[in-house]
């Protein structure tokens, strides 16, 4: 891996790059920093390479000193979400389990495994005690999307709400636990907003939005 500046008329950028590969921060309403000086980041291989896989990695960047350290390895790069609270990574291993890990000391826990349904999209609060996932519709044969939350000090897993549309525009999406509150999930009503009016819905836990 590198580190390069690209200076510019008015600022110096710190550019991450190694041949071959790609480095993303996932959504963006997904925290990955650590601190100030350090994130976590996915790296994956570049499509344009002949020996390209869906190997992925989470790795753990310093900026201040230049370095990297993987933290996490695996073959599905689709199930790799992740999110950073303090010096703890949690992420989702084998689509259905969700994994965190310290990024100092590399101690890993298993915190909850889905026996039914992939673990999609991790969200969390300001806190770092709720965190939040989706699953993507197909719901007993029906388009429904379903959220859940779980509380990291008690292991209690709650369903927060279940969501769809109509044709052609199926698909809620997006959800995300309000920083403040975990009781509210904000999420999106996916697809053309031409024909979408209302694109961001709000809902309390049980009720129907």
């Amino acid at each position: 891996m590198g580190f390069f500046i690209e200076k510019t008329n008015r600022n110096d950028f710190l550019r991450i790059s190694e041949l071959g590969y790609f480095y993303s921060c996932g959504y963006y309403t997904q925290n990955c920093w650590v601190d100030d000086d350090r994130l976590v980041l996915l790296r994956t291989h570049s499509l344009s390479e002949k020996n390209s896989s869906d190997e992925a990695e989470l790795v753990l960047i310093d900026l201040i000193h230049k370095t990297e350290k993987v933290l996490v390895r695996q073959e599905k790069k689709q199930s790799i979400a992740h999110v950073v609270f303090k010096n703890t990574l949690y992420y989702v291993e084998d689509e259905m389990i969700l994994c965190s890990i310290d990024v100092d000391t590399l101690e890993r826990k298993e915190i909850y495994v889905s026996q039914t349904e992939p673990i999609v999209f991790p969200h969390m609060t300001a806190d770092g005690r709720y965190l939040n996932w989706f699953f993507e519709g197909n719901v007993s044969e029906k388009d429904i999307w379903t959220c859940w939350r779980i509380d990291l000090e008690s292991g209690e897993v709650v369903k927060m709400v279940e969501k769809g549309f109509l044709s052609p525009f199926k698909s809620a999406n997006h959800f995300m636990l309000c920083p403040t509150n975990p009781d509210i999930v904000f999420f999106a009503h996916e697809g053309d907003t031409t024909y979408i009016t209302n694109r961001l819905w709000i809902a309390q836990k049980g009720e129907e939005p």
